[in-house]
């Protein structure tokens, strides 16, 4: 699986829905082997400032959308902003978001 990010689009929610960056930080961070010290720091790191688990009706929040180049399948991606934001500057993202990016 390939991503490439098509669009980043700011919308308003809804309804309260789940942050998409933090599951997969959070994912992620409960399969870490604790003897690799980066990615423990890393985790422990999006334990700390990634803390929003939803986005409230009412809020601003990202959609990203990713194309799966091999399948053409679209994924959305719904994160927090703020949530969003921690993950790029501490580069809590799995690689084939990262890469994406």
């Amino acid at each position: 699986m390939i991503l490439k990010l098509q669009n980043t689009i700011e919308l308003i929610a809804e309804a309260d829905i789940r942050c998409d960056a933090r599951e997969i930080v959070f994912d992620i961070g409960g399969k870490l082997d604790n003897t690799d010290k980066v990615k423990h720091q890393k985790w422990t790191l999006a334990m700390v400032f990634v803390k929003k688990r939803y986005i409230n009706k009412g809020t601003n929040y990202l959609r990203l959308n990713f194309l799966d180049t091999q399948t053409k399948e679209v994924y959305e991606f719904n994160c927090n902003k703020e949530n969003h934001e921690y993950c790029l500057k501490y580069n809590l993202y799995p690689p084939i978001i990262s890469q994406a990016l």
